[in-house]
């Protein structure tokens, strides 16, 4: 089962962990135990994502929520980027 919320794709793994596909990157198999080694790279990029979370402590039982977060604002920039 996989699961594909905007930039981001989730398919279940093994009990705490998760493989991610995020945009074109390779495919990341997320463990709870490597979750902040990537946490940055997965969700930083984003000014409002960053703007809401950069003083949080994250969790890794919030990682559903992090990524709807990461989509829905991801998915605003680009509708409010203007097309050439």
């Amino acid at each position: 089962m996989s699961f594909n919320p905007g930039g981001l794709k989730v398919a279940g793994g093994i009990k705490k962990s998760y493989y991610i596909k995020k945009g074109d990157e390779k495919v990341l198999w997320l463990t709870k135990q490597d979750f902040d080694k990537h946490f940055n790279d997965l969700f930083m990029d984003n000014d409002k994502f960053k703007a809401k979370y950069a003083h949080h402590k994250f969790k890794w039982s919030l990682l559903g929520v992090y990524i709807l977060d990461y989509t829905e604002f991801t998915m605003e920039e680009e509708t409010a980027t203007p097309t050439k």
